[in-house]
């Protein structure tokens, strides 16, 4: 091992342990909710472009405090913050994932009858894990769970959200036009 090789290691060391100890505090849980507050108003903001643009038809979002729902027509984009055993920030992790359906429906209770289908449940096309990376508040940053050293902003997370669900509704909708109707039959 060369002393360059020591020095950086310590320096890592020294690094995460500061994290560690940021994320660990109650500090934390204000900055975490900010940075959550944040991701929500940038993605809001950027599906106020899509719409606006044209690009889409109209939003619907429902929103808990760690929850998000967007639905854009027949996709839809989840973003949820998920809290460890404890409770602790450091254990946290931020889920986002875009779907073909609408999540969270809830089935009626309508018994079996001939013509009545249930509506398909959701299946996800796309998901994401991230955790939170902050020697500090103003250094915070997501960083993918698994996925390397690459430290995002809320920002940047926002934009790959919306970019997925856009995708995701012009894929289902050149589906949808693609596919022919079916006319139909005399006598039925």
């Amino acid at each position: 091992m060369t002393a360059s090789n020591l020095a950086e290691r310590l320096t890592s060391s020294a690094s995460h342990l500061s994290q560690d100890a940021f994320l660990s505090s109650h500090r934390a849980n204000a900055a975490c909710r900010r940075e959550l507050d944040r991701l929500h108003a940038e993605v809001g903001r950027q599906l106020e472009e899509l719409t606006a643009a044209g690009n889409a038809e109209r939003v619907e979002v429902r929103a808990s405090p760690d929850r998000w729902i967007v639905q854009l027509g027949p996709v839809a984009l989840t973003i949820a913050w998920l809290l460890g055993a404890r409770d602790a920030i450091a254990e946290g992790e931020l889920l986002a994932i875009v779907w073909r359906g609408i999540p969270g429906q809830k089935r009626s209770q309508l018994p079996e009858r001939l013509g009545v289908t249930p509506p398909p449940s959701a299946s996800a096309l796309w998901e994401q894990v991230l955790v939170p990376v902050a020697p500090d508040e103003a250094t915070w940053g997501w960083l993918e769970r698994g996925a390397g050293t690459d430290v995002r902003s809320s920002a940047d997370i926002a934009a790959q959200c919306v970019a997925r669900l856009q995708t995701a509704y012009e894929s289902v909708e050149s589906e949808q036009t693609a596919a022919p109707e079916i006319p139909a039959q005399p006598g039925r």
